[in-house]
């Protein structure tokens, strides 16, 4: 018969039912081996891990459309004065030059 390769212990709240603790109440599971020896956690938090991992993503995704619209109305704002600050000095001249010739 083959044994298992790892082995789950809970640290915290193994005394206590799921149901009892609160939502957001950390809870430590730990993984070993055979021997004992550490191998990594799972589970931070009861009931929110998945909802912060949802909200993570979709503010990361926020995150990037607001830059991204700022970037690009900053963009269109210069490329609008400047055209307008073009205009303004093609029309001056042309003003200038209308004055100069009637004199």
């Amino acid at each position: 018969m083959l044994k298992k390769q790892s082995t789950i212990r809970r640290i915290k709240g193994a005394d206590q039912s799921e149901d009892a603790k609160p939502a957001g109440q950390s809870r430590s599971v730990v993984i070993t081996d055979r021997r004992g020896d550490y191998r990594g956690d799972i589970g931070r938090t009861r009931g929110q891990t998945d909802i912060m991992l949802g909200f993570r993503s979709s503010i990361v995704v926020v995150v990037i459309i607001v830059v991204v619209v700022a970037v690009v109305a900053t963009a269109t704002a210069v490329a609008a004065s400047a055209t307008s600050a073009a205009v303004a000095v093609v029309i001056l001249m042309t003003i200038l030059e209308l004055v100069r010739r009637r004199q």
